[in-house]
């Protein structure tokens, strides 16, 4: 952070490097080049998405890597790390798909925060559920939701996602993402289902 501190006038000039490297942006804790991305585009947020919507139009191996730095980071369910798509303006990530959605919904889903609690990057993911909740992205929306790692029983875990978005529910003001919250709801019954049988299957 020290050559930041010293030039901070060349931010944007080093962001642009960094993600036109072609280096796996990974595990932020052993990945400096990603943390000092993460923190130039807290700073400089409608800067740096110019320059990250522009990589993401890329379909090669470097938009995948930026998609997954983007997103939130593989980890335990209670120690989520959420990366920078919450910096930037949700209404203006949302224009930028919707110039050409077929191409660019599914390279934001990849990265969207897995919350509809505003306080944590979840406006984005709103509207996004706002406007392909009904539809296959919202299947898909779904699925991004409940994957990711935990410990201790399956039904517990998919339990503890249903009860969130029970509370979302009875805060959500609109019908199309409120019928999308209730599909999830219902997917997720199945899905504590199928995990107390096997988990009681295993027991036997």
């Amino acid at each position: 952070m020290g050559f930041r501190d010293r030039f901070q006038h060349r931010d944007i000039e080093i962001l642009k490097i960094i993600l036109s490297s072609g280096n796996d942006l990974g595990i932020r804790d052993s990945n400096y080049p990603a943390q000092i991305a993460d923190a130039i585009a807290r700073d400089h947020p409608d800067e740096a998405w110019a320059i990250v919507s522009k990589n993401l139009e890329r379909d090669d191996e470097r938009s995948v890597w930026l998609e997954m730095w983007l997103g939130e980071e593989m980890s335990f369910d209670d120690d989520k790390v959420v990366g920078p798509i919450t910096s930037f303006n949700p209404e203006q990530v949302m224009e930028w798909v919707m110039e050409y959605p077929k191409k660019r919904a599914r390279k934001l889903l990849r990265c969207l925060p897995k919350t509809l609690d505003e306080s944590r990057g979840g406006k984005l993911t709103k509207l996004f559920a706002e406007t392909f909740g009904d539809g296959e992205l919202g299947d898909s929306l779904m699925s991004h939701f409940w994957t990711g790692g935990w410990s201790g029983p399956e039904s517990a875990y998919r339990a503890g996602k249903r009860d969130k978005a029970r509370e979302w529910v009875s805060e959500i003001k609109s019908g199309k993402i409120l019928a999308w919250l209730y599909r999830y709801i219902e997917h997720l019954n199945d899905l504590i289902a199928q995990a107390e049988i096997r988990e009681e299957r295993g027991f036997q």
